[in-house]
């Protein structure tokens, strides 16, 4: 049996719609970069991966709960983070 998904007719937060030349659609607007949450897409001036650190997640980290989990996109090939980075998200 097949699965059908079904977009809600009222979500609650935002709204990945696609990837539109170099950012996401979220609700109508590209993003270069973004951190999402359930609630909110927040513009992220997100630096090079070699640079990324707890402090540039520091919008997330901060929130009540705190994620359950973090999805990292980074580009057209796969970059592994720091390790300082996951050793402190661990």
């Amino acid at each position: 049996m097949a699965t059908r998904f079904e977009r809600d007719s009222d979500p609650a937060g935002p709204v990945v719609s696609g990837f539109a030349g170099g950012g996401f659609r979220i609700d109508g607007e590209v993003f270069a970069a973004a951190l999402l949450t359930p609630k909110a897409a927040l513009r992220w001036d997100a630096p090079a991966i070699e640079a990324l650190d707890e402090a540039a997640l520091a919008p997330l980290l901060k929130l009540d709960p705190p994620p359950e989990f973090l999805l990292l996109g980074t580009g057209a090939r796969l970059v592994h983070p720091p390790r300082a980075l996951v050793a402190g998200l661990a």
